[in-house]
């Protein structure tokens, strides 16, 4: 692996790895929206970033924690590299 920083970023990308890795430990996005009381929704328009604000940066945190942080920036950078958005 690279020496380089990975800026993990709101978008499209990120929403894709979060639902990824969430399936892959069985559980639905819907449970995850319920237990932070928001719809999967405004949990998409979240992690997209078209919002921005605290409650927003709030959840995208609590997107990679529930995933493990370590294994959602391996797989965004994984991604990203496959998207040719990094070398």
């Amino acid at each position: 692996m690279s020496d380089e920083r990975v800026v993990i970023q709101p978008g499209p990308i990120f929403y894709e790895v979060f639902t990824g890795l969430l399936k892959a430990q069985g559980t639905p996005v819907s449970e995850f929206a319920k237990k932070h009381e928001v719809t999967i929704t405004n949990l998409k328009f979240m992690a997209s970033g078209a919002s921005n604000g605290p409650k927003s940066r709030k959840i995208r945190d609590a997107m990679m924690r529930a995933v493990d942080a370590d294994a959602f920036r391996i797989m965004y950078e994984r991604r990203l590299r496959i998207e040719g958005l990094l070398k």
